[in-house]
């Protein structure tokens, strides 16, 4: 019985516990529930006590409302959703109501104290709890004045009230400082110098402070500095929960600068309530250009009883024009007894004719055919007296008018935009205007955010339209009439004349080569000057260098074509003393050329003390009428001519221990002279901390008397007499010099540029000729090291390294010269030239702090920062060398430049073939037989020199040298059928040898080829086979020998003697090799031979079948490595492949096409069961961030049989797929049938430059290493978006947001910076938006989606820029319409960083419905009833059960 009570009282125990821990549950399941519905009611953040305001039924499809399957109900399907019970008249303001806050505020010109005044005035000003709306995020957005004036109503609004607050403080320029969020207007107060970090300063009454709350040293919040102290901040700010409130801050960690406003000034005018209607400057510009002669008042008239309205518009640029003080009148219900009307002839009340230079034409005036004049034109509608016309759109939506016959304006490129002075002072885009070829002008009012438009608002619209036209008659000295309407006319005499100014300068002369710039310019003054002739005489002592005539228009655009260059008509036939220029287009008054060139000195008068040069010119044209229009110009002047020049520049030598020597390298030049200067004494004085260098000796070029170089002279310092600073030598034969000598100097400290100077004199002809020289230093020690890193077989490998300082930014002549030789080589000039022409050229540079540069190839018309130039052949035709200019359109050194603020090590790394030519340059070109290889392979080196200029006075240089070396290389080709090819080379050559002499020779007896491989692979019987070729003629093979054993396991090892004879080159019998056919064994071979040459072990590896058929791995890495041994110390190798195998389950390849990519998938090449008992496959193509796809390019395929294949498209295809995209990690996802061979190709666009990083993943979901990875880096030029005279495109594609099911029959409205002007938007769409920075958008046309979600957008209105908006106007059926446009940029980048940037395609999602509140009866409150109730009865039935049990335990 103790027993059965102890077991009793053990299993009661056990049961109570497990009861405790279970009742536990349903507690903290009733948590979890109520925290759910928490949640959902926080989403929401409103409880349900009023009827919606959104005045839409709520209404859900149900059966009744289809007949036969088609919707035939009429109410739209509406859900309550939170912005249902926003009141959006609620607590909304004008600039009547928030300017009553500060009304009695005094301003000052003390713009800091007016910043605080104002701020202090909206302090307990709370954002709206009625008016509001919800962003994408579920987050609350209130109404506030501050939004309102700014032109954004719901949105964060910290920093748009210190904008307001700045907007009426009297600041000068306040726009410049207006931004919407804190890092914008930072950086505006940063861009104006007016900036200062918070450990600088800190901070003073009235200034703007910023705030980094998140410690990512960009700015976050603003506010106004009310008080600073060393203890205490106090600031102002706006949206502090919701209100704007003063804070106090004890701890400035936060604080990132300020915006010191007592540095700014106040504005010319003061602004106020009392001073509303100022005047303003009357400012006309020379651009086409409209603007309202209204302004929106702050208080309407007096007999308007209703409450001010806003005209609400975004903030934009004020633009400078007239702007009356009458207020616009809001038009009221009643429209009895008024007329409207669309056609503007009756409604011109004034005109305006003016010069371009601004001179007003009244009657009687008098115009030139062809000239242009600014025509502007007024047009008023009429609210007074008897008559009242009013403006209104006529069916196309634009107000019209024909401009009379007589004048002619070019038609418009794009719409020209009509501005209004709003009520908050600024000026913003209320229209637009757009003048045809016909002469018909088109005016468009924009329309309000209540959809109300700009003249249907107002009864006094009054509008100016500026353009620019010419004036039409037919004959000169006739009066023209031009009839504007019945009314207004302007009676003007017409002049068919023309006249235009020529002048002509010169430059200055170029010692150097002795040449002369000229520069003609023609502007014609009246008129249109047509048929142009320039004729240009040269007389005596120089003659045209007609390869630099260029032709500009006068604001240096280059014609296109040039005009024709042809011999003057009064010069000798075929001399260019002279030329003449025709075919000019006309030029109409204030037009013209600019016409450049150089003038060559005749090479007999370059020794005279001086040449004079005289210049003409006569411009011939014909005005209108025909008639001549004549000028003529000249130009003279003479030339001093220097005998003496000098010169010194930076320099770099080194000592006997290889130590750098910094010096400057002096050259004095002496111009040639009519008689043998030998004898001349030189005198060379040195200025400041310089000092003679005597270690090298003084080195003199000199010509004889027909110019051809003398040998070059070296005069030893033992031969010269040197007297403190001063030094002086004997000239030697020559009748033209150019001495070369160095000195040292005080070196700079680093970074710095110090500047020496040097004089020379010496007496020639009886004459005493001078010249002063000057070198600039900069203050470091060049570097440059230039390293040979290897071969690999077919190329040598180079990498060029040197330190740049940043004091060379922008100096000019940054630029590298490379070049390769081989220096004593055994013929009559004791070198030979390499062919250098670098392959895979990659530059990059490091700054010290870390930052790395990729210089990509400059593209022409492209930017040129961080671009490089290569020119190879050098300069010259120089085939042993070549060039790189850096960061300069032109590959020239004079403006190649370095462009870093920063210290940094530059890398050049390149190669060049083994097969490249060799021999001696003759005119610019090599010539020889043997190649780089054959040159190394005779025991030579080769020399490959750097030469870096860093700048005009600096360079630096370095060398290197390679020695070619016998190498065992190894190849392998994979084969889809699981057969590897393999090639082992041996080069059996000894270098110097001429092929003479090998390794294995003769004397060899024992030689082994050993390889050991994966143990996924198996030898394939008989395919080892060594080919051995001449040792003379590297690509004659001579005899083939095959090892016809079998391996055992994964190693091969066979012995020379087991290869047996195969095969002979019967080509070998021309070269007497017939013999060798004899030897049977291979050994027996290369004993024959005893030479050089070359062996080729070629043999093959395959797949075993239980891997070939895997359906776990997508491919294998199968390493082989292969070794070459002879007698007991002979050797070469090893030498390892790995060999990529894939097993057809998944292999992935790419292409490069410029800036594209195209890809092509393989999936399940040998059709196999990849998943057993699954019949579809998911596979996952990821890409990195820089790859954007061409949606339209995605093309899938299958096998039907072997080499048929069936597109999935297609009508004969028996399958389907499906395909989505994931857009944060931009993967592709494809569902497609197992047990097929299926090909996915598509194509993406680089989005990056330069040498680009990609990675493009490929996976099967369910295998693990089912997967390929591409990854490596591509050089890309800079691009732009869309080819030339094509239209760009981008592919629009619509998806669920949760499932990216792609979404059909959504319809998308597309703006942009220049609309369609034929485009029409649909019915209730508007033809223009505003953004929230005020940027117009126009119509550009309407876009859906098809059945797979996609809509291709193609139209020439898609240009690289922005932004560009799409506006949802038809959602999906059963998903919420998006309620603000998308927005973007095409192949650009956001100035801000805000705004995405689209390159090929734009994802948009959508949502079946979002923040729901579940309504009595529905849904929502249905399941949490029942989970309720579920928590209720679970405990009670559960405790019932648990009592029951209890009972039978005790009986």
């Amino acid at each position: 019985m103790a027993e059965i009570d102890k077991d009793y009282l053990k299993t009661h125990k056990s049961f109570r516990i497990r009861n405790k821990n279970t009742i536990a549950i349903f507690p903290l399941i009733a948590v979890l529930v109520a925290i759910s519905v928490f949640w959902c009611l926080k989403l929401i953040g409103i409880t349900v006590t009023s009827d919606a305001l959104c005045e839409i039924e709520e209404h859900t499809h149900v059966n009744t409302c289809y007949s036969d399957g088609v919707l035939i109900c009429t109410k739209p399907e509406h859900t309550h959703c939170a912005e249902c019970f926003s009141e959006k008249s609620a607590d909304v303001e004008t600039s009547y109501d928030w300017k009553k806050s500060f009304d009695k505020v005094a301003i000052t010109n003390d713009v800091a104290q007016n910043l605080v005044s104002i701020a202090g005035t909206q302090v307990g000003y709370s954002e709206s709890t009625q008016n509001y709306e919800y962003n994408e995020l579920a987050e609350k957005n209130s109404y506030t004045r501050y939004g309102e004036w700014y032109g954004s109503y719901y949105s964060e609004w910290n920093t748009i009230f210190v904008s307001f607050c700045m907007n009426y403080a009297n600041i000068s320029d306040v726009d410049s400082f207006i931004n919407a969020t804190a890092e914008s207007m930072r950086c505006a107060w940063t861009e104006r110098n007016n900036y200062y970090l918070a450990d600088k300063y800190s901070g003073s009454r009235g200034d703007v402070v910023f705030f980094d709350t998140d410690s990512d040293t960009k700015a976050d919040r603003t506010g106004i500095v009310v008080y600073s102290s060393e203890s205490v901040l106090i600031v102002i700010e706006g949206d502090v929960d919701g209100a704007v409130k003063e804070v106090v801050y004890e701890n400035r960690d936060s604080v990132l600068g300020y915006g010191k406003t007592s540095n700014l000034c106040a504005a010319q005018n003061i602004v106020n309530s009392g001073a509303e209607h100022s005047d303003m400057v009357s400012v006309k510009t020379s651009e086409l250009s409209g603007r309202l002669n209204r302004y929106i008042p702050n208080i309407l008239q007096e007999n308007v009883s209703e409450k001010p309205v806003k005209f609400k518009m975004n903030r934009s640029t004020p633009v400078q024009s007239v702007y009356d003080s009458e207020s616009l009148a809001i038009m009221t219900a009643d429209d009895h007894g008024i007329t409207y009307t669309s056609h503007l002839e009756d409604e011109i009340v004034s005109v305006s004719f003016k010069t371009m230079t601004g001179t007003e034409l009244n009657d009687g005036s008098t115009v030139y055919l062809g000239e242009t004049y600014m025509v502007s034109l007024e047009f008023s509608e009429i609210n007074t007296g008897s008559e009242w016309i009013q403006f209104r759109h006529d069916e196309d939506g634009y107000l019209t008018y024909h401009l009379p016959n007589n004048i002619h304006c070019e038609p418009f490129d794009d719409w020209h935009t009509i501005s209004a002075k709003t009520e908050n002072g600024t000026v913003a885009d209320v229209g637009e205007y757009y003048l045809d070829e016909t002469g018909l002008l088109r005016v468009c009012f924009y329309e309000d955010s209540d959809g109300v438009n700009f003249v249907e608002k107002y009864s006094n619209v009054d509008f100016f339209i500026d353009f620019n036209a010419t004036v039409a008659a037919s004959e000169s000295g006739s009066t023209t009439e031009i009839e504007f309407n019945d009314n207004l006319n302007l009676n003007l005499v017409v002049d068919g004349n023309a006249a235009m100014d020529v002048t002509k300068t010169h430059g200055e002369y170029d010692e150097n080569d002795h040449t002369m710039e000229y520069t003609i310019r023609v502007e014609a003054t009246h008129g249109v000057v047509k048929n142009l002739v320039i004729d240009d005489q040269i007389w005596e002592n120089h003659y045209t260098l007609r390869d630099t005539i260029v032709v500009t228009d006068l604001d240096g655009n280059v014609l296109n074509p040039q005009p024709i260059v042809s011999d003057h008509p009064s010069h000798n036939q075929g001399t260019e003393e002279g030329f003449r220029l025709s075919g000019f287009p006309d030029c109409p008054a204030g037009d013209g050329f600019l016409i450049t060139y150089k003038t060559q000195v005749y090479d007999n008068l370059t020794s005279s003390e001086a040449v004079d040069m005289w210049n003409g010119i006569d411009a011939l044209g014909k005005n209108s009428l025909g008639g001549d229009v004549y000028v003529w110009a000249d130009d003279w002047l003479r030339v001093e001519l220097e005998k003496i020049k000098k010169n010194g520049k930076q320099a770099v030598l080194t000592d006997d221990n290889g130590n750098p020597i910094p010096v400057i390298e002096w050259k004095v030049e002496i111009r040639k002279d009519n008689h043998n200067l030998q004898g001349t004494v030189i005198i060379d004085t040195l200025g400041n901390g310089l000092a003679y260098y005597t270690n090298k000796p003084i080195r003199v070029i000199h010509y004889d008397e027909w110019g051809n170089k003398l040998p070059d002279a070296y005069i030893s310092w033992d031969n010269v007499t040197v007297n403190g600073n001063t030094m002086s030598f004997a000239l030697p034969e020559g009748y033209s010099f150019v001495v070369e000598y160095y000195t040292t100097y005080e070196e700079p400290e680093k970074g710095e540029i110090a500047n020496f100077t040097n004089s020379v004199r010496a007496t020639i002809n009886g004459k005493e000729e001078q010249a002063g020289g000057t070198a600039n230093v900069v203050g470091f020690v060049p570097y440059v090291q230039k390293t040979a890193t290897g071969n690999d077989g077919e190329y040598v490998y180079f990498t060029i390294e040197a330190e740049v300082p940043a004091v060379i930014k922008d100096m000019g002549g940054f630029c590298l010269t490379d070049l390769s030789a081989i220096w004593g080589y055994n013929n009559d000039v004791g070198y030979l030239y390499v062919e250098n022409a670098p392959e895979d050229l990659v530059i990059t540079a490091t700054t010290d702090s870390g930052q790395t540069i990729n210089f990509t190839d400059y593209k022409n018309g492209g930017a040129v920062d961080n671009t490089y130039i290569l020119v190879a052949p050098a300069s010259g035709n120089q085939e042993h060398s070549f060039n790189i200019y850096f960061n300069t359109a032109n590959a020239d050194a004079a403006s190649s430049k370095w462009i870093l603020s920063e210290d940094a090590t530059l890398k050049i790394s390149y190669k060049i073939p083994f097969d490249a030519k060799t021999g001696i340059e003759w005119e610019g070109e090599l010539t020889g037989d043997l190649t780089l290889e054959d040159v190394l392979l005779q025991d030579y080196t080769m020399s490959n020199e750097a030469y870096l200029n860093y700048t005009d006075i600096i360079s630096g240089t370095d060398s290197s040298s390679y020695e070619y070396s016998p190498k065992i290389t190894k190849k392998s080709t994979v084969h889809e059928n699981g057969i590897i090819d393999y090639a082992v080379v041996f080069n059996n050559t000894i270098p110097g040898s001429g092929g003479k002499k090998g390794y294995v020779d003769h004397t060899v007896d024992e030689l082994l080829f050993n390889d050991t491989f994966d143990e996924r692979l198996e030898y394939v019987p008989n395919s080892l086979v060594v080919t051995g070729y001449s040792p003379w003629q590297k690509d004659m093979w001579l005899c083939k020998y095959q090892y016809r054993g079998s391996v055992t396991g994964n190693t091969i090892e066979v012995d020379a003697g087991d290869f047996i004879f195969l095969d002979y080159n019967e080509e070998a019998n021309a070269n007497n090799w017939n013999y060798i056919s004899g030897a049977e064994t291979f050994r027996e071979y290369y004993q024959w031979i005893s030479a050089g040459g070359k062996f080729v072990f070629t043999y093959q590896l395959k797949v075993k079948d239980e891997h070939l058929y895997t359906t776990d791995f997508a491919k294998f890495e199968l390493d082989n490595t292969a070794e070459l041994t002879w007698d007991d110390s002979g050797s070469s190798g090893p030498v390892t492949q790995t060999s990529e195998f894939y097993t057809g389950l998944l292999h992935k390849h790419v292409y490069q096409d410029g800036a594209k990519l195209d890809f092509q998938v393989h999936i399940n090449r040998k059709s196999l069961d990849i998943i057993e008992g699954v019949d579809t496959l998911i596979v996952r193509d990821a890409m990195t961030p820089n790859l954007s796809v061409y949606w339209e390019t995605i093309k899938l395929k299958y096998e039907k049989s072997t080499d048929v294949w069936v597109d999935f498209d297609s009508p004969e295809s028996e399958y389907s797929y499906t395909l989505t995209y994931d857009a944060p990690t931009n993967t592709l996802i494809f569902l497609v049938p197992d047990s097929l061979h299926i090909i996915i190709d598509y194509t993406t666009l680089i989005t990056e430059n330069g040498l680009v990083s990609v990675e493009n993943s490929v996976e099967v979901g369910g295998k693990a290493q089912v997967t390929d990875v591409i990854s490596a880096v591509f050089r890309v030029q800079e691009h732009s978006g869309g080819a030339s005279g094509s239209n760009n495109e981008i592919t629009l594609l619509k998806q669920d947001g949760l499932t990216n099911v792609p979404l059909p029959n959504a319809t998308f409205l597309l703006y942009g910076p220049m609309g369609d002007p034929s485009a029409i938007p649909p019915s209730g769409a508007s033809k223009n938006i505003i953004t929230n920075d005020g940027k117009i958008l126009r119509y550009i046309g309407a876009y859906t989606t098809g059945s797979n979600g996609t809509s291709v957008i193609e139209t020439q209105y898609l240009t690289v820029g922005g932004p560009y908006a799409l506006v949802e106007q038809v959602a999906p059926q059963g998903y919420e319409l998006l309620k603000k446009p998308v927005y973007f940029y095409f192949y650009d980048q956001d100035p801000n960083g805000i705004i995405q940037s689209v390159t090929t395609l734009i994802v948009i999602e959508n949502f079946s419905g979002i923040f729901v509140i579940p309504e009595t009866g529905g849904t929502g409150t249905f399941y949490m009833v029942i989970i309720g109730v579920a928590l209720v009865t679970l405990p009670i039935a559960y405790k019932i059960i648990r009592r029951k049990r209890e009972r039978r335990l005790k009986n």
